[in-house]
Order: structure tokens, then sequence, then C-alpha cells
């Protein structure tokens, strides 16, 4: 059987809600290209790609049997880490995930382990690789995972007065809850009287940046400290998270449901561009704002505000 949902000579299908698992996939299926496709025809037949242009068959079950085919002699195992550019430690890994393979099927899988392993990160600006946990005043408690990048910031003058400008982000955001309390179904009520999807218990994640950060002298004109909203994630309707259970929110960048990426940074001076541009790329911390009909069962992280409370706060807190 050959497989085609992950090595192929095409490009994966793409999920916009996902940005990093669209672009991770994109990595992977580049590397494995490298290894899978140059490891086993560069080591056989000295053949640069498995893959020819067109009227490619998807590679699977057969590219992982040949190379691993490849992987049996000291000889091969040199030859394909010369094709491929992989370190030694890289081929060590495939070496052994051929040896622990039970069937071709296996076999691939088990490369496929190792693929999804090495693929690198893309960079980025800033980022939140964390979880945080929260417990509500019932004593409700619950692990709210966020893996947010900031890949870029850029200038749009576009829709901005000569003289000004408006900041747009490239950004990946996933969110989940896991319902920690034991024994407890864990629930968020929506917001009566709003049109939705502005009525659903939503999480949004802003940048935060101190006193004195030119985002907030020369953009907001506050002498506080100040945020910059960046994406968040949404609860569907009628959600309910049995105990142990995990939710994956629903992305997005603009409050009204919008897709993102999104320009929602405006009357930023042209001159003061590059400073500004600097400083949006490294905030001094994050917040996590719960926006639902049940605002009051959060303690503030930082602040007063009951009906709309940060339940993460990561920046200093000075009101």
């Amino acid at each position: 059987m050959t497989h085609s949902r992950w090595l192929t000579c095409h490009a994966p299908p793409e999920k916009p809600s996902k940005v990093a698992q669209r672009q991770r996939e994109l990595l992977r299926t580049r590397l494995a290209r490298r290894l899978l496709g140059t490891v086993a025809v560069g080591a056989l037949a000295g053949m640069s790609m498995a893959c020819s242009p067109a009227n490619s068959a998807p590679a699977g079950d057969a590219d992982a049997v040949r190379t691993c085919g490849a992987l049996t002699t000291p000889q091969g195992i040199e030859a394909a880490r010369s094709a491929s550019g992989a370190d030694q430690e890289m081929m060590d890994r495939l070496v052994a995930a051929c040896q622990g393979a039970s069937s071709d099927t296996n076999m691939y899988d088990s490369l496929r382990a190792v693929m999804d392993s090495a693929a690198p990160t893309p960079a980025s600006l800033a980022s939140v690789q964390q979880t945080f946990p929260v417990t509500d005043e019932q004593g409700y408690t619950f692990d709210l995972t966020v893996d947010f990048a900031l890949r870029s910031v850029t200038a749009d003058p576009s829709g901005e007065a000569p003289g000004r400008t408006a900041a747009a982000r490239d950004i990946s955001l996933e969110m989940s809850i896991a319902n920690t309390t034991t024994a407890r179904n864990l629930s968020f009520r929506e917001v009566s009287g709003i049109t939705s999807p502005l009525d659903l218990p939503t999480f949004l994640l802003s940048a935060v940046y101190e006193e004195g950060d030119p985002v907030c002298t020369l953009v907001i004109e506050t002498q506080r400290n100040c945020s910059w909203f960046l994406a968040y994630g949404r609860m569907e309707s009628g959600i309910t998270i049995p105990a142990g259970g995990t939710y994956d929110l629903t992305i997005g960048a603009s409050p009204n449901g919008g897709g993102y990426p999104a320009t929602l940074l405006g009357n930023i001076p042209e001159d003061a561009w590059a400073e500004v541009q600097a400083s949006l790329a490294a905030p001094d911390g994050y917040k996590i704002v719960y926006s639902g009909g049940d605002g009051a069962r959060f303690t503030p992280a930082c602040g007063s505000d009951t009906l709309a409370p940060p339940i993460v706060w990561t920046a200093t807190c000075i009101g």
C-alpha cells in the first residue's frame, strides 16, 4: 500500500486556521524529500531526488523500504549521509528506526517519526509556549495551553493618513483548555444579547509593553503600560469539557471573528516606524483576557476589570 498522507511530491493540504501547523508540515515535507528521497535513491542509484518533477507517484512504504535497504551496509550509510547532508546522529536514528520496524508500513511510520522530530521550528521574533493553570472562585481548575509565535511585523500605510502607518503582523497561535477539575465537567457561559460570534466565550491574547515603551508613548499615547491585541482562542457554542478532557479553541485574529494576518495597530508616525517596529517585535510580556458571560468567576491577574478579567499576565503589573 502506498501512503500519500505525508511524504508526497505535492504541498500538504492547507489548514488556514493553523498557521504553525501549515509551516511545520511544509518544513517536514522538504526535510522528508531531502532525507527519504536522497537517502534511498542517492544511495542506491546516485540520483538526487526521489520525486521526478511531473507525474510522480507519492512516496510512502516503497521509499521507506528502499531507504532502509540502503542503510544495511556501512557503504550505504555513508553514501546516504553524503547524498542527504544528514549528520551522524540523524543517520543513527534512521538506521535504528529501520532495524526496529516489523513491517513495511511500520517502517514508514518509524521513519516519519524521525522526520517529524527533526523538522526545525520556523524562526520567530517573539513566542510563548506555555501552559497556564487557572482556578476560578468556585474551585474549578483548568490548564490553558498557548503556543504562539510572532513571525513578522511590517508597515502597512494603505489605510492611514499621510505621515502615518499601521503595523501588520504575521502570527501563529494554538490554544487549548484541559479540564483538571476532579470528576466535574467544565463549561463557560455565553454573553446574552450579543450577536454571535461575539457572545461566545473567548480568550484574547495581547502583547504587553511596559511604561515608557515607544508603543505606549508614541502610538497609544499613555504614560502607563499598554497592550497590542494579537489573536484569540474561542469556544464554540454549547461546549462542555469533561473531567480530564481537552478542547482546542478556534483561532482568529480580529475580535469580530476575522482571520489573520491582520493590521490591528494604526496611527503610527512614519518617522518613528523603525523604533516602534523594534518595540512591537519585543514585548515585555503577555496577557490573556477572558471574555464571556461569567467573567466574574475569575480574579483578575492584574487590574480590576472583572467583566473581562486578565486571567494570565506575564509582564510587570503596574495597572
